[in-house]
Parts: C-alpha cells; structure tokens; sequence
C-alpha cells in the first residue's frame, strides 16, 4: 500500500518523460473540463441557446472522440512501420497532430464566438476535443511502452495532475474568452513535446531505470 502511494508521486518528480505528459494532460482535462463549465454559459448569453441546445452541444465531445477514434488505425499502421527504427517513440506521430488540434480549437472558439454563427464555437469544441482524445490515448500507449511493469505506478502519476487539472480550470470559467487566449497560447507551446520526443525520446529513455 505504502508503495502504491508514494511510486506514482516518485516517479512524477524524477522522471522527465513523466513529468511531461502529466504536465500535459493535466492541461488537456483542465481545459475539457473549462469547456464544460463555461460553454453553456457562453452558448445561452451570446446564442440564446436553451437547455436542450446546450446539451446536444456536448455532442461535440462525441465528435472530436470519433475522430481520434477513425485516427488510431492510421497511427497504428506508422507504429508498425517505424517501430523498428524508432522504437517506442513511432506511438508519437499521432499526438503530433493532435498536440496541434488544441490549440487551432482554442483560438477558433475564441475568435468566432460572438463574430460568427454557433457552427464557428462548435467546431472549434470538436477540433478540440479530437486534439485532446488524440494526445490522451497516445500518452497512455507511449508511457505504457516505456514504463512496462511500472506502467500503472507511471500512469497513476499522470492521473494526479489529470485530476488537479480537471479541479483547478473550472475556477477560470467566468473569464472564459481570456482563458481560452491564454490556454491556446499554452496549448501551442506544449504542442512541440511529441515533436521533441520523437526526436531525443530514445536518448532521454536511456537514463530511464524503471523500463521494465
């Protein structure tokens, strides 16, 4: 039990490949869970959407998952392809992509709400949720891959800032047009991680103690 709980904290501070991805879907569930607190508001004020409308909104979630969804065979196939050459890191073409999916959702939904129709926010919402559906599954692969008999110490350290993110971003939903600036400029930086890892990946793993 002791070692359950302390590992997943260990491992989070001491390992650069975690500490990354925790950092980075912990701003992905903290911006998911931003979305569904302020997009109703911001559907009913500016739209005059009523509570149905806003709840078929969330569809928008739906779509951006089955897009990552019809995008895993791809990833997939390249996974195959490159394994070889790349090793762990060929898991990491996909979130490449979807790494720069959140940001482009971000800025779409900031910059059309209010300056065009509801079909500009709401495509904004499933460009960013494929984004986000996207990173979160290759993240969970790639740790997966490298962490192997820790995999669900390694794992368990990225669900801590998943959540903390999820508890922290709702309390930025009244000022959501700036959050959502901000969180894409965020969003645009994290997005060169896969970019770096798919190019010094191996190296940094080579330090890794814990790989099996």
């Amino acid at each position: 039990m002791k070692l359950s709980l302390i590992r997943p904290i260990h491992l989070l501070f001491t390992e650069p490949i975690i500490l990354v991805f925790a950092m980075w879907i912990g701003f992905c569930w903290g911006v998911m869970y931003l979305g569904l607190e302020a997009v109703p508001d911001v559907l009913t004020v500016i739209y005059q959407f009523n509570t149905r409308q806003v709840g078929l909104s969330f569809l928008t979630i739906m779509g951006g998952g089955l897009i990552a969804f019809v995008g895993g065979p791809v990833q997939d196939a390249l996974y195959r392809k490159n394994v070889k050459r790349k090793g762990v890191e060929a898991r990491l073409y996909a979130p490449c992509l979807g790494g720069l999916l959140i940001p482009t959702g971000l800025f779409l939904f900031a910059f059309s709400t209010g300056r065009t129709s509801v079909a500009g926010p709401l495509v904004g919402l499933v460009v960013l949720f494929a984004g986000i559906s996207t990173v979160y599954t290759a993240m969970f692969q790639y740790i997966s891959d490298t962490y192997t008999t820790y995999a669900s110490s390694a794992l368990a350290s990225t669900s801590l800032t998943r959540n903390l993110g999820a508890t922290a971003f709702p309390l930025f939903a009244s000022s959501m047009y700036s959050a959502t600036l901000l969180a894409g400029g965020v969003g645009a930086l994290l997005a060169v991680l896969p970019f770096i890892l798919l190019r010094f990946g191996a190296r940094i793993r080579s330090g890794i103690k814990l790989q099996s």
